[in-house]
């Protein structure tokens, strides 16, 4: 049988009619051959052209939040252009968090925050599939960190962890 794909040319063959007349008409053998092998060549030639596109083509990714991020980074190029625009990003950030100042229960100002740290995150190097796996490793890391008793910071002050004995400490110094 000549299939290729999910394509069965034979049957493709079988079932077609010509219509360029007033009636239908029934391919003949040697019609069907010629349709079968027309078939297979286009299926190969339309698969050989795009063999390489698919081998270079990034990996699809594979969490709702990746495939979230790279929808945003197509949308944000074609709309904001390639640069990295860190410092646009940065300032329309810090207008976000002051609009989250002036109303921390409007829930789309802090979504605005999360999609332009998106756009810096795809900006600067960052890939659509790295992102939930780097969100894991950052969320573990921080509670592995110690933290002062969040009873002794007053609500309007940052907690940050204690730096004594942190590798990031370390490195840094």
């Amino acid at each position: 049988m000549a299939a290729l794909g999910t394509i069965d040319l034979e049957l493709e063959a079988e079932e077609y009619e010509f219509r360029a007349d007033e009636g239908d008409h029934t391919p003949t053998d040697a019609e069907k051959a010629l349709l079968i092998d027309f078939g297979a060549g286009l299926m190969h030639a339309v698969h050989d052209a795009i063999r390489p596109l698919m081998a270079s083509a990034p990996t699809a990714p594979k969490s709702d939040l990746a495939m979230l991020l790279a929808r945003q980074m197509v949308w944000s190029r074609e709309t904001f252009g390639p640069a990295p625009r860190t410092k646009g990003i940065i300032q329309h950030i810090t207008k976000e968090l002051r609009e989250i100042e002036a109303d921390p229960h409007d829930l789309i100002e802090w979504v605005d925050v999360i999609i332009l740290a998106m756009d810096g995150f795809h900006r600067h190097g960052g890939k659509p599939q790295d992102l939930p796996r780097l969100l894991k490793e950052k969320q573990l890391k921080n509670t592995r960190r110690r933290w002062p008793d969040w009873r002794k910071v007053a609500e309007d002050q940052p907690i940050e962890h204690t730096r004594e004995g942190d590798d990031d400490a370390r490195a840094a110094a």
